[in-house]
C-alpha cells in the first residue's frame, strides 16, 4: 500500500472541503433565490419595512446585492476542484437637492467586500477568471471603492469628483463590464485591462452628452486608490489623462456606437528591459505610458426591437507602448443576447474571445527565468432569470495561459446574483 504523506492528506482534505463548500453555497443560494419574497420588484428584501421608501423620499437611495460563486479548474495545470466564494455590494446615492442643500448635487458611495479567498489564477493565466471574487484588491476583504460627488454643469455636462470605481464606469455597456457579477466573469471582458487605468481612481471625470458625439475626459492619479480614503500623495507620482469620444447612431437601421479612447500617464515606470539588472546597476526609468483603443458596438437582427431584448455585438482593439506598460496590444470580441430564448424572456447568454499581446521587452527579459507567452481565451455563459432580482449563471472558459509552462486551462463555474 502506498503511503500518503501529511501534505498530500491536507491537500486532499482541502480539495474536498472546497468542493463541499462550493456545492453547499450553490444549493443554499438557489434555495434563497427560489424562496417567494414580497416586493420582489424593488429587491428580494422588499421595501425593508418601509425604510427604503422613507429614505428615498428624503434623498437617500439605497440598494444592495450579494453574489455567490462556485468556480474551479476543470482541466489544466494546477489543482482541480471548486472554490465556494462570495461578494456583497452596497450602494448609496444621496441627493442634496431633496435634502434642501444643493440642487442637482449628489454623493455616490459604493462599498464592496469579498467572502472567502479566491485564487487569482486558475491554471497559470495572467488575468483572473473570476473578477467578482478578486475585487476589491488588497489584503482586507471590504473597501469603499467609490466616494464621489456628482454635479451637473449646465444641461448636458456632468462632473464626477473624488474616489471612483473604474469598473462602475462600464456598468452601462451592454456587452462588457458588469463587475463579474453579471454577464462575463473573466477580467478581460468584465474590466478589460489597459495598463494605465487602475481599478479605483482618484480624480475627476467630466461627461458631456451630445448628438451624435459625446465626450468623456478623465484626470486621475496613476496609482490604485482602493485602500486610500484621503488625498495624501495625490498626483505625487504623476498624472493620468484619458479622453473618450463616443458616436451613437444607427447602422442599417440598428442601434450602434463607436468609442475612441486615448489614455496616457506621466508616471515613471521601470524599464522592463532592466528587470534582471544586477544589484547596484543604475537604471534610468522610462517616463510615461499610454493605451489607445477603439470599440464598435452594434445591435444585430433579432428580438422585437425593445431596448432590453436583442443581440449585441462588441469589438474592441487596443494598442499600448509595451514598455513600461506590460501590454502591447489587445483584441476583444463579445456577443450578448437578451430575451431571445422562447419562453424565457428574462434569460441572457454570452460568448466572447480575447487575445492579449504582452510586451516583447518583458518576455525577452525574463525568458531566462520564466517562459511568458501572450494570453488568449474564450468564455461562454448563460444566465437564468429566477425572478426580477435573482439570476443564476453558468460559465465555461477555455484559456491559453501566458505562463508558457502551463497547459490550456478549462475553467467552469456557477454564479448566483441576488438583488436585495
Amino acid at each position: 500500500m502506498t503511503s500518503v504523506g501529511p501534505a498530500a492528506r491536507r491537500a486532499s482534505v482541502g480539495t474536498a472541503r472546497g468542493r463541499a463548500n462550493a456545492v453547499g453555497l450553490a444549493v443554499s443560494l438557489c434555495l434563497v433565490a427560489a424562496w417567494p419574497t414580497p416586493g420582489a420588484a424593488s429587491g428580494l428584501a422588499g421595501d425593508w419595512g418601509g425604510v427604503r421608501t422613507r429614505l428615498a423620499e428624503r434623498g437617500v437611495a439605497l440598494r444592495a446585492e450579494v453574489t455567490g460563486f462556485a468556480t474551479g479548474l476543470l482541466e489544466g495545470t494546477g489543482e482541480s476542484g471548486a472554490d465556494g466564494l462570495g461578494r456583497w455590494d452596497a450602494h448609496a446615492d444621496v441627493d442634496f437637492g431633496k435634502l434642501g442643500l444643493a440642487e442637482g448635487l449628489s454623493l455616490n458611495v459604493h462599498a464592496e467586500g469579498r467572502v472567502g479567498t479566491a485564487p487569482f489564477s486558475y491554471g497559470g493565466q495572467l488575468w483572473p477568471a473570476n473578477t467578482g471574487a478578486v475585487v476589491p484588491l488588497g489584503g482586507r476583504s471590504a473597501a469603499a471603492t467609490s466616494i464621489h460627488l456628482r454635479m451637473p454643469l449646465g444641461e448636458r455636462s456632468t462632473l464626477l469628483l473624488g474616489k471612483i470605481n473604474a469598473l462602475d464606469l462600464l456598468a452601462a455597456d451592454p456587452v462588457l463590464g458588469g463587475l463579474g457579477t453579471r454577464r462575463f466573469a473573466h477580467l478581460a471582458f468584465a474590466a478589460p485591462p489597459s495598463g494605465v487605468v487602475p481599478p479605483t481612481i482618484m480624480g475627476g471625470v467630466l461627461v458631456r452628452r451630445g448628438a451624435p458625439w459625446s465626450w468623456t475626459t478623465m484626470v486621475f492619479d496613476p496609482g490604485d486608490r482602493t485602500r486610500n480614503y484621503g488625498f495624501g500623495g495625490l498626483f505625487s507620482t504623476g498624472v493620468n489623462l484619458g479622453v473618450t469620444g463616443t458616436w451613437s447612431g444607427d447602422v442599417s437601421g440598428r442601434r450602434s456606437s463607436l468609442s475612441l479612447n486615448a489614455t496616457g500617464s506621466t508616471r515613471r515606470g521601470a524599464d522592463l528591459g532592466d528587470l534582471l539588472a544586477p544589484p547596484g546597476f543604475v537604471t534610468e526609468p522610462r517616463k510615461g505610458s499610454f493605451n489607445l483603443s477603439a470599440q464598435f458596438a452594434h445591435r444585430l437582427p433579432g428580438g422585437d426591437g425593445r431596448k432590453d431584448q436583442g443581440l449585441d455585438l462588441a469589438v474592441k482593439v487596443a494598442i499600448a507602448d509595451g514598455n513600461p506598460n506590460p501590454i502591447r496590444s489587445a483584441l476583444l470580441l463579445g456577443l450578448v443576447g437578451r430575451g431571445l430564448v422562447a419562453g424565457r424572456p428574462g434569460d441572457e447568454f454570452g460568448l466572447g474571445g480575447f487575445f492579449y499581446d504582452l510586451s516583447d521587452v518583458l518576455q525577452d527579459t525574463i525568458a531566462p527565468l520564466l517562459d511568458v507567452d501572450d494570453e488568449a481565451g474564450l468564455e461562454a455563459w448563460y444566465g437564468i432569470a429566477l425572478g426580477p432580482d435573482a439570476r443564476l449563471s453558468a460559465h465555461l472558459q477555455l484559456v491559453d495561459p501566458a505562463r508558457g509552462a502551463s497547459e490550456v486551462a478549462w475553467i467552469g463555474g456557477l454564479r448566483l446574483n441576488l438583488r436585495l
